[in-house]
């Protein structure tokens, strides 16, 4: 194990990334704006970027893009949700999901479910600070319930998930069970990682996620909630990733690994 990962043992991770959305928030934080845009390299020519320009480090994690700036593949029965790299994906084997080279865990423990007989697929992205944060819908769909998973927040970069074991189920999450409108049930699970100050929905503005005390939390949406392809889902305030988990026959994964991928791309053509 590294260096850093066994140091982060004793790091408490979720209060200093509570400390860390607090920051993001706060005036103070817009000086270093400009670093942070020239260090990773943002592209804000397709961003919404208000007039003076953004306030906050929140505001510029947050940002909208402008109208058309993805194209949402209009055949596609299942589309990226994130601006991200595709680092994982494939066929779930006996509830087995590929964390990593020798790394696996299991699909009902990550869900808070057993998803029930029946073959899936999976993918994994992983959003990185130089990537646009906000969430969208991998398919015209409803969202039929939603469960709020407390944990740890290690990071989520190549290095922890190559070495902490189960860090998708270790790891705070959201995970969203909604109904593909060709009847297919897909999962979309939000993962929380060090210094994200929360994690945000769209259609639920009551929720937010690392705000401390949280418990284990189930809703049922009646009635579900409507989303199109491409719309948008929610948002991390910093780079994390975001799992998917679909019915096989609502198409096999073929976007290829280890590639960067843009919201509305079709996964499965």
């Amino acid at each position: 194990m590294s260096f850093l990962i066994s140091g982060l043992h004793l790091v408490p991770k979720n209060a200093v990334s509570r400390m860390a959305g607090r920051f993001s928030r706060s005036n103070v934080s817009k000086a270093i704006i400009p670093w942070f845009v020239r260090r990773y390299r943002l592209n804000l020519d397709e961003a919404v970027v208000p007039e003076g320009g953004f306030e906050t480090l929140h505001d510029l994690f947050t940002r909208a893009l402008k109208p058309g700036a993805r194209v949402i593949d209009p055949v596609a029965n299942l589309v990226s949700p994130a601006d991200s790299v595709l680092a994982q994906g494939g066929a779930v084997e006996s509830d087995r999901i590929v964390q990593a080279k020798g790394r696996t865990y299991s699909l009902a423990e990550m869900l808070g479910e057993d998803p029930g007989p029946g073959a899936w697929q999976f993918g994994t992205f992983y959003l990185a600070p130089t990537d646009y944060h906000r969430v969208h819908s991998p398919a015209d769909l409803e969202v039929l319930e939603r469960r709020s998973v407390p944990g740890a927040l290690w990071p989520v970069n190549p290095v922890s998930v190559a070495e902490v074991d189960q860090l998708f189920c270790v790891n705070e999450r959201v995970v969203l069970k909604c109904r593909h409108a060709q009847g297919g049930i897909v999962y979309v699970v939000f993962v929380g990682a060090t210094i994200v100050g929360g994690i945000r929905l769209a259609f639920d503005e009551d929720y937010g996620s690392n705000q401390g005390g949280q418990n284990n939390e189930h809703r049922v949406y009646d009635p579900p909630i409507p989303m199109a392809k491409g719309q948008e889902l929610g948002h991390f305030e910093l780079g994390s990733t975001v799992v998917l988990a679909w019915e096989s026959t609502l198409g096999e994964l073929k976007a290829p690994l280890a590639d960067a991928i843009q919201v509305g791309d079709a996964l499965d053509a």
